[in-house]
């Protein structure tokens, strides 16, 4: 069973702490602690460490590609004025850029963002909106400085607002914010003026406005046109789940091409599995927003009782019989992170599963006793944020 079924029964029966406890990443967070996982230590929840990476999006962008051009990827530069299809079957067979350069190939993979030059604007892919269950419509992008001097914490912050939410993502010489809402029920300029009101330091740039439309393309693969990125599709950067989907269509493309050319038993394999794949993460962030309490603003009140999928009603209505939780396959949330949400939102459970009962209550208590105590142990004995990037990462001193 998980491990909310165990805490589940001692809670209730008012034998154990908050559940936040047992988190040994919620713990260190609290106390801006930070280390990644000991693997040389396979028995000690210290392996079990979960974390994730900020990155300088555009230094990570030029690491990349040096790293493919040291690797044998020609990069062609230019705009691409025409898109040539073949005759026959509607292939694209070239792109023509604005110099009169002609670049033509059996497989074109669609990254152009959200105008989807291939995939739309050439094949007219079509696209499926789910803005009626994720209205999110727009963001604003604003980096600031970082003015106290202290450690960077270790963890991105989201902040609710009246028509969305805020995000503030920590570097350690930057702060990384936006504000995501929608535009029905909040105008630009009140989105930017509460955004100015909650960043840490002096702004570094211009603010920069995104318009977006939440959803999917009909197709991720289209005829020989794979599309990744925001060309297939985008869902807010509320779990920040863009990058994992560009990496898991690469995995899934590399898996599935042969070397004889493209069939259509290749190219439905991935639109059925990248399709599932943006079901369930939609479904996941769609909880965040429709399970919350709020009721101090049109949005939340639309959020709160709109219809969502029947796959997450159903998803949830099983958590609220008996804490149970399946995922489904390869999806990219765990168990843990829909407990988390759930949890986290008010969702309650109606009872521990059975077969939590199976384990004698004793041992049972003992056990939940000593994780909680196992992980403020290793908590109080992990080094600090500031110090762990200063020991292994430090960044240049800004000029």
């Amino acid at each position: 069973m998980e491990f909310h079924q165990y805490w589940l029964k001692m809670w209730l029966a008012g034998k154990a702490p908050d559940l936040e406890h047992f988190s040994i990443a919620r713990m260190a967070s609290r106390a801006n602690k930070f280390m990644r996982p000991a693997l040389d230590m396979p028995k000690s929840p210290l392996s079990q460490v979960t974390y994730a990476f900020h990155f300088d999006a555009s230094l990570y962008a030029r690491y990349l590609r040096k790293y493919a051009e040291a690797r044998g990827v020609k990069r062609v530069e230019g705009q691409i004025e025409h898109v040539q299809l073949r005759a026959a079957d509607g292939f694209v067979e070239a792109v023509q850029l604005k110099d009169g350069t002609r670049v033509a190939g059996e497989l074109f993979i669609d990254c152009s963002g959200f105008r989807g030059l291939l995939i739309e604007q050439a094949l007219e892919t079509g696209y499926d909106d789910w803005s009626n269950y994720l209205p999110c419509n727009r963001a604003v992008a604003l980096p600031c400085q970082r003015e106290d001097g202290s450690p960077p914490p270790p963890f991105t912050r989201a902040t609710a607002h009246s028509a969305g939410w805020q995000w503030q993502v920590p570097l350690q010489h930057r702060n990384g914010n936006g504000h995501v809402y929608c535009s029905s029920y909040m105008e630009d300029q009140e989105a930017l003026d509460i955004l100015l009101g909650n960043i840490a330091g002096k702004p570094q740039a211009e603010p920069n406005f995104l318009r977006f439309v939440t959803g999917r393309r009909k197709k991720f693969w289209n005829k020989n046109v794979v599309a990744l990125g925001l060309a297939a599709g985008f869902m807010e950067p509320l779990e920040s789940t863009s990058i994992h989907l560009i990496n898991t269509g690469i995995d899934k493309l590399l898996s599935l091409l042969s070397l004889d050319g493209v069939n259509q038993a290749q190219e439905d394999a991935f639109n059925r599995l990248t399709g599932r794949e943006y079901a369930r993460i939609r479904d996941f962030l769609i909880l965040h927003y429709n399970a919350t309490q709020r009721t101090d603003s049109d949005f939340w009140n639309y959020v709160r009782t709109m219809e969502v999928p029947d796959t997450l009603t159903e998803k949830v209505e099983i958590f609220r019989a008996n804490g149970q939780i399946f995922r489904e396959e390869d999806e990219l949330f765990t168990e843990t992170s829909w407990a988390a949400v759930m949890m986290g939102q008010g969702i309650q459970m109606g009872g521990h599963n059975a077969m939590a009962d199976a384990l004698d209550p004793a041992k049972t208590r003992t056990e939940v006793d000593e994780m909680e105590k196992s992980i403020r142990y290793l908590v109080q004995h992990m080094p600090g944020h500031g110090d762990y990037l200063a020991r292994y990462c430090p960044a240049p001193i800004a000029a």
